[in-house]
């Protein structure tokens, strides 16, 4: 324990004593090189406002443990960024400290960390540069944007983003307009909406508009609803309207929706009465579900029972189903009785299997036995099938004793080779050797001669050879 406090004594020590390298980045670079070993250097320089502070944390990216805050110089950290710390009031950062290991005239590790992230040095020697000038430090992050290692890349560019100097947004839009590398692009476009307010807003405007990419205009859309810039919203309900590819506009529904801002439901609407491409109205009903507090689930329910596509309404129902709302059963109950598309009473049986067991088994299990269809009759027999349902087995069976369609009972036997291996096995046995309908006996032995289970081969070796 002692050994440890005394790292982060050392570590405060050297930043804070204003303890200097004899000189310039390069110099402690170039003199590791010949050394033929790996040095730390570090610096600061002033942060941009309101960035939080960013450094290392414990846990998964979405679930931090933000009370176990920590870099190290002994390891990689892939859990990284500004976050809120919990019980206080979030910490905004007024330097910028860079920390990079050189070796073999090459920075082959970088940390990028706020003024209040501790940093465990784990007994390596930090060279402190305390005379680094914004400019200096740009051009230096500037030129490892473009090395091998994705990890120092990728910080690089968070680094230059956190500058406060203003010329760090022209670096990044420098950076953009020169890289062919879709990953590169995508992290600055990233940042240039995270963090460089106005300048990043103007420069992801033009690349939503101009960029000939659709994937890179996807980037860019991201971006846009990751900034400060009011108007930035306005230009994604722009791009949902008008781009000229639809993935894009599907995108740009997405992430309108997942933001939460209160343009989203306008722009969906939009998109469900007017878009020409059937895929982005598709994307318009995920995106009612996907808005923040259950507030699209009665448009979603309009939309399930009234819309004119019959596509439409077929992943309205879908999305009803894995939202758990409370309104997804009457919506498919009134779609089994009532859509005149035969395709969306079927995808509405599927809905029914997405269900939590108590609501949906129960229908499935009365559809597979009494509703006029033949169809949804069979398509419920198999979603049944797949449920891991007990009871599955006992309605099989008593559809095959009772169902007067030829098609229904095949689906039936069928339905039975989905069950859980000695189930269906169990099942299919059962139905060779003893069931009336001759095609059933026949259908029966072809699935159980389909089966990987050992069971299978003793089952039809004991019935065809007794």
């Amino acid at each position: 324990m002692k050994r440890q406090f005394m790292r982060y004594v050392i570590f405060a020590l050297l930043i804070f004593s204003g303890y200097a390298a004899a000189g310039p980045i390069d110099d402690v670079i170039e003199s590791a090189s010949d050394k033929g070993d790996s040095q730390w250097l570090g610096y600061e320089v002033p942060m941009l406002d309101n960035q939080g502070s960013p450094c290392c944390w414990s846990g998964k990216w979405n679930r931090p443990d933000q009370n176990n805050r920590m870099c190290s110089l002994a390891r990689d950290h892939h859990s990284w960024g500004s976050i809120q710390i919990s019980d206080r009031e979030r910490h905004n950062s007024e330097t910028l400290k860079v920390l990079a290991r050189a070796s073999g005239g090459e920075i082959t590790r970088l940390l990028v960390v706020g003024d209040d992230c501790q940093v465990d040095t784990a007994g390596h020697t930090l060279i402190w540069l305390s005379d680094v000038s914004p400019k200096e430090s740009l051009d230096f992050l500037g030129r490892l944007v473009q090395v091998r290692d994705e990890d120092v890349a990728s910080r690089a560019i968070s680094g230059i983003a956190y500058h406060r100097e203003p010329a760090a947004s022209g670096i990044l839009i420098d950076i953009d307009r020169a890289s062919s590398d879709e990953d590169i692009r995508d992290e600055v476009l990233f940042w240039l909406g995270n963090a460089r307010g106005e300048d990043g807003y103007h420069y992801l405007k033009e690349v939503v508009i101009k960029d000939p990419d659709p994937d890179i205009r996807e980037h860019a859309i991201f971006a846009l609803t990751e900034s400060s810039v009011e108007r930035a919203m306005d230009t994604v309900v722009e791009v949902s309207r008008k781009d000229k590819d639809g993935d894009v506009r599907g995108q740009a529904l997405f992430w309108l929706a997942e933001s939460g801002d209160e343009r989203a439901l306008d722009a969906i609407e939009h998109a469900l009465a007017n878009d020409p491409d059937e895929d982005v109205r598709e994307e318009a009903v995920f995106a009612l579900s996907e808005l923040p507090n259950g507030q699209g689930m009665s448009r979603l329910e309009e939309v399930a029972r009234s819309h004119a596509d019959p596509d439409v309404r077929s992943q309205a129902l879908f999305w009803l189903a894995q939202s758990g709302d409370e309104r997804a059963l009457g919506a498919i109950e009134h779609a089994l009785a009532n859509d005149p598309d035969e395709d969306v009473r079927e995808e509405a049986v599927f809905a029914l299997s997405e269900l939590p067991k108590s609501q949906g088994l129960p229908q499935l299990e009365e559809l597979a036995l009494n509703h006029d269809e033949p169809d949804v009759r069979s398509q419920a027999l198999f979603w049944l099938s797949q449920s891991n349902y007990r009871g599955a087995g006992d309605v099989i069976l008593e559809v095959l004793n009772r169902d007067s369609n030829e098609d229904v009972r095949e689906e039936a036997v069928f339905a039975a080779s989905q069950l859980p291996d000695k189930q269906a096995v169990a099942l299919l046995g059962e139905l060779m050797r003893s069931h009336p309908d001759v095609s059933v006996r026949r259908e029966a032995m072809f699935w159980l001669a389909q089966s990987d289970d050992p069971d299978a081969l003793d089952a039809l070796d004991d019935i065809l050879n007794p």
